[in-house]
């Protein structure tokens, strides 16, 4: 039955902050989800004559990382996920201006490696055993039970114990020329994937991102909100409640504490202990009129916006797909540039539908600007995908942006989806990232005032999203266990 109190209020569409509500609801946490006016169910696009163009990429890979291990484990969803995903072969494609290079198993792209960079043969297999060697380090360091970056002494002085620190491992990529192809090569999958400004990426990340790439990727069944569903599905499944059509207006202190959260256009007030929102920003506008603490505007001042991803989707018939491409291709326009803004993008082709039509969505770094109401970094990204895909003016039915506010484009321009401005998913800088990974701290300086999203560990990408969630999971359930925790668990809440 409804009560008007809960442990913990999640706010918004952030995966992190949804799984970590999916995480406490099943250790015995009465959880609150209000979705800001967001659907369950609501699919990360938008549908034009029966397709669904999404409105960014969304590649699983890293499912066997320890977060994500851990978080699907404990919620019951490791089955789930593998009956919903698709593998791809191969793990990606590169494509540069003068290799094509496909990534996966470890024998054949040795054999690709050898044909594409046979005159750096040597450095370019030391670089790969020294990315694998660094990945190893890192893994161990993730694999600590402790929320990243360490809150606490005993935190502090495990991940002391194993000896490993991002900013200090050595680049794989030393022994290159600063505009070498292979680094190039190497990058782009944190340039396509990370959330941090690629200019702020360490060496270890980059590493990690790329050899989580390597190591497999598939297609989840509904992208990223379909995993939010399952998460959503976890919380109710525990006796918390999903009010998806709620926003919340404002969030209640009392000398520094949360109290409670008031929903947009109701008059009573929920009463909670904790609330976790996307954003210091979204906390702040949330307590209007309260002076922020020290920790907030800390975060607020050394985080901001770098770049923004920019997507289009491309509809064409199965035959214009070129033989050979692969389903999902990370492709650098110029390698001897840096890879943001508007060098390296993704490129993620759907399955054909019943009449033989496929969607191929493009992924792009812009700069932080106005929309482009002129289509130049429309037609630039056009201009790219037909130096793989050729043809594609003349095959081209309908090419659209959820983000750029333009007509369609394309043989059925007229018949396509309406001009629209959804928001671009912003990718961050920091002056000066924790760990060389993390962007915004988990607290907020209010008591039970809490974020996570791909903004909390932008460096580790999908990967770092999981391992936020565990992380604030974490630091919620010890402050829990404050309170007698274990002996709700023994009654059979967890």
């Amino acid at each position: 039955m409804p009560t008007n109190y809960y442990d913990v209020v999640v706010v918004g569409q952030e995966l992190a902050a949804i799984a970590a509500g999916g995480l406490l609801a099943r250790r015995g946490f009465r959880v609150l989800w209000l979705g800001d006016g967001e659907a369950v169910g609501q699919p990360d696009g938008y549908s034009w004559q029966e397709l669904e163009l999404p409105t960014e990429p969304f590649v699983f890979a890293g499912a066997e990382r320890p977060a994500p291990r851990r978080v699907l484990a404990e919620t019951a969803l490791t089955q789930v996920i593998k009956r919903r995903t698709q593998p791809c072969r191969p793990s990606f494609q590169a494509v540069l201006p003068h290799a094509r290079i496909d990534v996966g198993e470890v024998d054949v792209l040795a054999r690709e490696i050898e044909r594409e960079f046979s005159h750096d043969r040597v450095m370019t297999q030391a670089a790969l055993v020294h990315a694998a060697e660094s990945d190893r380090r890192i893994e161990a360091l993730l694999e600590i039970d402790v929320t990243l970056p360490p809150q606490r002494f005993w935190e502090r002085r495990e991940v002391a114990r194993v000896g490993v620190d991002p900013r200090r491992e050595a680049d794989p990529l030393a022994g290159f020329a600063a505009r070498h192809a292979f680094r190039a090569f190497f990058a782009s999958v944190a340039a396509v994937t990370s959330d941090l400004d690629p200019r702020d990426l360490v060496p270890a990340a980059t590493a990690r991102l790329y050899t989580t790439w390597r190591r497999g990727t598939s297609r989840l069944v509904g992208g990223r909100q379909g995993l939010r569903d399952l998460f959503l599905e976890k919380i109710e499944a525990q006796s918390g409640e999903l009010q998806p059509q709620l926003e919340a207006a404002r969030i209640l202190l009392r000398r520094g504490k949360v109290t409670g959260i008031l929903p947009r256009g109701r008059k009573e007030a929920l009463g909670c202990g904790a609330v976790i929102v996307g954003s210091p920003a979204r906390a702040l506008a949330l307590c209007d009129g309260e002076k922020a603490p020290k920790t907030l505007a800390a975060a607020l001042g050394a985080v901001r916006v770098a770049f923004r991803r920019y997507t289009l989707n491309l509809v064409v018939p199965t035959e214009a797909v070129p033989e050979g491409m692969g389903s999902i291709v990370v492709a650098v326009d110029d390698d001897t540039r840096p890879l943001a803004p508007e060098n390296a993008f993704l490129l993620c082709a759907s399955d054909p539908d019943g009449q033989g039509r496929v969607v191929l969505t493009a992924s792009t770094l812009v700069a932080d600007a106005p929309a482009d109401e002129d289509g130049q970094v429309r037609a630039r990204l056009v201009a790219r995908v037909a130096r793989i895909v050729p043809f594609l003016a003349e095959n081209l039915l309908c090419g659209h942006s959820p983000h750029d506010g333009l007509p369609a484009i394309g043989r059925l321009a007229e018949k396509g989806p309406p001009p629209m401005r959804l928001p671009m998913t912003p990718v961050v800088r920091a002056t000066a990232p924790a760990w060389g990974l993390g962007g915004f701290p988990y607290a907020t300086g209010w008591k039970g005032l809490y974020t996570a999203s791909r903004a909390t560990l932008p460096a580790l990408g999908l990967e770092g999203e999981f391992t936020a969630a565990w992380g604030l999971a974490r630091i919620l359930t010890l402050a829990e266990g404050r309170r007698d925790f274990l002996k709700r668990r023994a009654i059979g809440r967890g």
